[in-house]
């Protein structure tokens, strides 16, 4: 063999060690980046496109300024700050007869037509009506979105949800009663879209209704109180919450059992696609420089 057909072997060999190598790259990384996408895929579904918290009032250091949107609640009458939710961090003590706290976040339906909110309360008093979350107005028989203690969801006295001028107005009561003393979480989701609404107290399954909601004429909505009718609630309210979409049942109890923090934003899904991004971009390199 000559010269020449030695130099030429040698730049086969060579020539299909670099295909090789290229293979072994692209063979390692492109599972890696389907496996990727396919995580990414999924999250897309599974992730909501935006569960975004707007309000969060969690009264810690003594404060009623909404942690989320720098939001200072108004008082009226004396409300104090007490030991909060299961004797943890900070609630407001509200004595059911002056005491309320006025937020002034508009949750009406026109502009928040999907939305999640509730809070953990401690009721001291469940004779009559008393609201823990409303924007209730003055229009009769509107039954605008309120959270509270109702007598006329049917059944007694009991937890319960404004559902509009639908039926009586009322679900829950009797069949999600009320223990005087004792901490119970709540929340409602609302998809005007769909004219559906879900209430759930504690671990219990939803109720889930249709709605007619009407635009109150409040911009703000009221803590421990009905802004038209009264009805003082008489306890203890902490971690009021307001999301402006609809949450799911699995999400809601997310946040009964770990938290506010237990629901992922939208920023959760972004981090994973820029990392995905930022990848591609090194395979791709590499790739180059595999063929160079």
């Amino acid at each position: 063999m000559n010269r020449k057909e030695i130099i030429n072997k040698e730049m086969i060999m060579i020539s299909r060690q670099k295909s090789k190598g290229l293979s072994g790259i692209m063979t390692n990384i492109k599972p890696f980046v389907a496996s990727l996408f396919v995580a990414a895929s999924f999250l897309a579904v599974h992730t909501p496109a935006e569960a975004g918290l707007i309000t969060h009032f969690s009264f810690e250091g003594d404060s009623l300024i909404d942690s989320v949107g720098s939001v200072t609640a108004t008082a009226f009458g004396t409300p104090t700050f007490t030991a909060g939710q299961n004797g943890q961090g900070r609630g407001i003590l509200l004595d059911g007869t002056t005491d309320f706290l006025r937020a002034g976040i508009n949750v009406n339906p026109a502009g928040m037509s999907q939305m999640t909110w509730g809070a953990w309360v401690n009721a001291s008093l469940d004779s009559s009506v008393r609201q823990v979350l409303s924007i209730d107005d003055a229009s009769p028989g509107d039954f605008d979105r309120s959270i509270g203690i109702d007598t006329r969801g049917g059944g007694g006295t009991g937890w319960s949800a404004f559902r509009g001028p639908t039926g009586s107005g009322v679900i829950g009561s009797g069949s999600r009663s009320v223990t005087t003393g004792q901490w119970t979480f709540l929340a409602v989701s609302y998809d005007e879209s769909l004219q559906t609404m879900s209430f759930y107290v504690d671990g219990l399954a939803a109720i889930t209704a249709s709605t007619a909601f009407s635009t109150a004429t409040n911009t703000f909505f009221d803590i421990g109180h009905n802004p038209a009718y009264g009805e003082f609630f008489s306890g203890v309210i902490d971690e009021i919450f307001v999301f402006d979409e609809a949450l799911s049942a699995g999400e809601i109890e997310d946040i009964r059992l770990n938290g506010i923090g237990a629901v992922p934003e939208l920023g959760t899904f972004s981090l994973l696609m820029i990392g995905v991004f930022i990848f591609g971009l090194k395979a791709n390199n590499q790739t180059r420089q595999a063929t160079s």
